[in-house]
């Protein structure tokens, strides 16, 4: 179980590397992938939860589930409040731009079209709801999951390739078509469940090194053929398709590379991207706000690849900084809480 936990690290570093690349360096746009890795552990992880411990959904169980993660997406969302304004971004009054920063803070801001790109502050915070709604929906999801055999599973893994392909196609000449394939939670949690199903598949067929083997052959040679095409075809990056079913079969690959201990699962347990696994949630959230501090302190003096490692450096530097803090705090708050409860009783 802790080889698998370090795997699962080891894959969230590799898919926070791709995401904050991408915003380092605009030529090699590899987030779209690092998302979907994201959401395919989110799927898998709700999966493995709900088939094993089959926790009960009550109030105070999703309220601890959204405490991992929801104070320091409070924190990043008013920090960037505090330096960009939203009635620069949708071009609306001041009170309109309150309205969205609640509907940001509620976690709801994605659940309805916009006319600016991501629907929300920063790059990343549009993919928080997606983290929330799966919290909501994983009893529901669980349910089913326990009902499905492997050809169900199967099944269902091509219907939701499928219908991300004719979403795509259908939305290419939409104005919200993005949102409706990349960001919303609507679509994306199909991904989510589509891990699950994966997972169940990974599960349910025996260890055989030679099946192992081709399926890590197989997950790396995709990911080599879109990469290329990234390369090849700078355009190809802007385009629905590149931003929507592409990503699914490498990412469920991967994910079931990880389950039956592949290569990919000893790839993704070396030290450097377990440690970047583990300040995942820090970097995601914190990475765009570190990098505009950066660029306004030093811009002026450095450019370059010289202003890109010293991004780099600092978010390695603080980030476990915020970590630790976020940890102690927690901490505290609990044992604060024990003495209430206590006090109370």
């Amino acid at each position: 179980m802790k080889e698998k936990i370090l795997s699962i690290q080891g894959l969230r570093g590799l898919g926070i590397s791709l995401i904050v690349l991408s915003h380092l360096d605009g030529r090699f746009d590899l987030g779209a992938f690092g998302v979907s890795l994201f959401i395919a552990i989110n799927g898998y992880l709700n999966c493995n939860k709900q088939l094993n411990e089959n926790p009960k959904y009550t109030a105070i169980y999703i309220i601890k589930r959204l405490m991992r993660f929801y104070p320091l997406y409070f924190l990043a969302t008013m920090i960037t409040a505090s330096y960009f304004s939203a009635a620069l971004i949708y071009n609306v009054s001041k009170i309109e731009s309150i309205k969205i920063l609640i509907l940001n803070l509620l976690m709801m801001h994605t659940l309805f079209p916009e006319n600016v790109y991501y629907c929300a502050y920063t790059q990343v915070g549009w993919f928080v709801p997606i983290i929330f709604f799966s919290v909501l929906s994983a009893n529901m999801m669980g349910r089913i999951w326990r009902k499905l055999g492997r050809k169900e599973c199967l099944l269902t893994l091509v219907f939701i390739w499928l219908g991300n392909f004719i979403i795509a196609t259908l939305a290419i000449k939409w104005q919200h078509g993005f949102w409706l394939v990349y960001v919303t939670p609507y679509t994306r949690l199909f991904e989510c469940f589509a891990a699950g199903c994966v997972l169940k598949l990974a599960l349910g067929s025996e260890k055989e090194s030679k099946k192992d083997l081709i399926l890590d052959i197989a997950s790396i040679l995709m990911l080599v053929i879109v990469v290329l095409l990234m390369f090849s075809k700078q355009s190809f990056t802007q385009t629905l398709y590149y931003h929507s079913f592409l990503w699914l079969i490498p990412s469920w690959f991967i994910i079931a590379g990880v389950i039956r201990n592949g290569f990919i699962s000893r790839l993704t347990k070396l030290k450097p991207l377990v440690w970047i696994g583990e300040n995942s949630l820090e970097i995601f959230l914190f990475h765009l706000i570190i990098f505009h501090y950066v660029e306004c302190i030093l811009g002026e003096y450095i450019k370059g690849t010289l202003i890109i490692l010293l991004k780099i450096i600092s978010l390695l530097i603080i980030c476990p900084v915020i970590r630790r803090i976020d940890k102690k705090v927690k901490e505290y708050s609990k044992v604060l809480y024990e003495k209430y409860h206590i006090k109370k009783c």
